[in-house]
């Protein structure tokens, strides 16, 4: 198996464009590939490269499920692909807005240390996926973030969160347990709307997805 690329403009790095011959099911993407004898570093996978999407206009990839991203990679993109689990960058700080929408059958997702902010959407429709450990390094959360997350079960908010948005875990079916480290974070009505499963967070109840204080108002 070889790497596809494209050389960037500086000549000093590549974005990796695909796979040539048989690709394994867990695919570990190195920091640097052999061009001419020189070692170059790796800090970008084109869309779509590397993991089947769902819609067939943008090809089919290659066929790994699991993939390991090399720190020298600062940006991903998944969204809408049939990745089933992932192990980001260490030198990660930013999930982007969307950038795993619609990966239905995404499971696991290893987030580093020293991630700050996951963005609008970042997870919405990962429908597969039942559990995510958010580092304490986290600081925002961006609205919609777990929206149709139905397998969803358990999560703990860090203490550097301080709002949790509306929409944020729409329709997470089975949600049944949220922590929040952050005793004075701030909730909106509707950020667990459609949680049907959970029924008390912190001093607030939730019905029918709503939040009320503990004397219903």
């Amino acid at each position: 198996m070889h790497f596809k690329y494209k050389i960037n403009s500086d000549k000093n790095e590549v974005t990796l464009t695909g796979v040539e011959g048989e690709c394994p099911k867990e695919l570990i993407i190195p920091e640097y590939i052999s061009i001419d004898g020189k070692q170059i570093k790796v800090t970008g996978i084109r869309f779509g490269s590397l993991c089947p999407r769902f819609e067939p206009e943008y090809g089919s990839g290659v066929t790994c499920s699991v993939i390991d991203i090399p720190q020298t990679v600062n940006n991903v993109i998944f969204c809408n692909s049939q990745i089933e689990e992932i192990f980001l960058p260490e030198s990660l700080t930013e999930i982007g807005m969307q950038r795993f929408y619609g990966c239905k059958n995404l499971k696991a997702v290893h987030i580093p240390n020293g991630l700050k902010t996951i963005g609008m959407g970042a997870f919405e429709g990962c429908s597969s996926l039942q559990k995510i450990i958010i580092p304490s390094t986290v600081t925002g959360i961006g609205g919609s973030c777990f929206k149709n997350c139905h397998s969803l079960k358990t999560i703990t908010i860090p203490a550097g969160v301080n709002t949790l948005n509306n929409n944020l875990f729409e329709n997470c079916y089975n949600l049944c347990e949220v922590v929040t480290e952050n005793q004075n974070v701030t909730f909106f009505p509707k950020t667990f709307h459609g949680c049907k499963n959970l029924h008390k967070i912190d001093n607030h109840l939730i019905e029918n997805g709503l939040l009320y204080n503990l004397d219903k108002t």
